[in-house]
């Protein structure tokens, strides 16, 4: 089973000061809604979503594996950029 969730704008408020949440249901169909809000940017409720959904993945045993695309994304955003230049010219080799 896929795990899945909504990213959207909460209503009320000024349009300055909008702010977003996101929800998901944490076992299926019948299971309850988590829902979480309060985020300053669709971008933030996002990645919130995303961490929230790895958390109950690995809770249910159904974590999931990093992509080589997806553990360069998050090796780089957290500064090894060198490291991962000689990966990505390697790569390009074979």
């Amino acid at each position: 089973m896929l795990q899945q969730g909504q990213v959207f704008k909460l209503t009320g408020g000024t349009e300055e000061k909008s702010l977003w949440a996101y929800r998901f249901r944490v076992g299926g169909r019948g299971a309850r809604r988590v829902q979480r809000g309060g985020c300053a940017s669709e971008q933030d409720a996002s990645e919130a979503l995303e961490r929230a959904l790895e958390r109950v993945r690995r809770e249910q045993g159904c974590g999931t594996a990093l992509t080589c695309r997806a553990c360069r994304r998050t090796r780089t955003a957290r500064g090894h950029q060198a490291r991962f230049e000689r990966l990505e010219r390697g790569s390009s080799l074979l």
